[in-house]
């Protein structure tokens, strides 16, 4: 069966890892859709979904403030939940719904691939609903990993340590240099602090992960599994 992959959460720059995916993708000659996304009520109905073939599901949505958390409102933290934890649940609930006909699994298997953080597990500085939520994530790749292995659908976390040049990274450099008074050279350096290799990870390292973990033949029982891209950092 050919591919035909949705990856919900690349943006209109064309500059973040949703991004990334969606040209790894397409470089590899399989058909990829980027959906650009203001809030949950852009997503694709499972009506739209369905219609549209897509046999695989890639979720890549954040969103953070960076301020101490009594400083931020309500909306602020309904805002992070909602990009990074109840957007991409409803997608795989819709895109899971699509692969379904009349109660009955798909022929061929597909593939949920969720875009976490290292912050699932780690305290970052003013993220408290940020860290929140993408716990949240991984708890809900493990769940779906119980619900839908047996229906045809692997689901699998990827959860990448800080990532280069992204848009949410160039916020929290931009955050790290006004809370600490430093210069955009000194934020970099303060950001590069515990890094134990040469190099940050970068999106098209990502991008070829999920694009493996997708196209390339591999076991269910991968299913329910989270990938740790940290680089040996504690």
């Amino acid at each position: 069966m050919e591919r035909k992959v949705l990856i919900v959460g690349a943006n209109v720059e064309g500059d973040n890892i949703g991004s990334a995916i969606e040209a790894e993708i397409r470089d590899r000659n399989y058909q990829a859709t980027g959906q650009i996304l203001r809030d949950y009520q852009d997503l694709m109905t499972v009506t739209e979904i369905r219609a549209g073939g897509y046999t695989d599901l890639v979720v890549s949505c954040g969103k953070t403030v960076m301020r101490p958390f009594v400083q931020q409102t309500d909306h602020d933290l309904s805002g992070v939940i909602d990009a990074c934890l109840f957007t991409p649940m409803v997608a795989c609930r819709r895109f899971a719904a699509s692969r379904w006909t009349q109660g009955s699994p798909p022929s061929e298997r597909s593939t949920i691939v969720l875009i976490g953080s290292y912050a699932h597990n780690h305290v970052l500085s003013n993220s408290a609903a940020y860290c929140s939520a993408k716990a949240g994530l991984h708890m809900l790749g493990q769940c779906l990993g119980w619900e839908l292995t047996r229906q045809g659908i692997d689901t699998i976390v990827v959860h990448p340590h800080s990532v280069e040049d992204t848009p949410m990274t160039r916020q929290v450099l931009g955050a790290i240099g006004d809370q600490k008074g430093l210069s955009r050279h000194g934020a970099e350096e303060y950001w590069r602090k515990d890094q134990l290799l040469p190099s940050r990870l970068t999106k098209a390292e990502i991008a070829d992960l999920v694009a493996r973990l997708i196209l390339v033949p591999r076991t269910p029982h991968m299913s329910g599994a989270s990938i740790e891209l940290y680089g040996g950092s504690r």
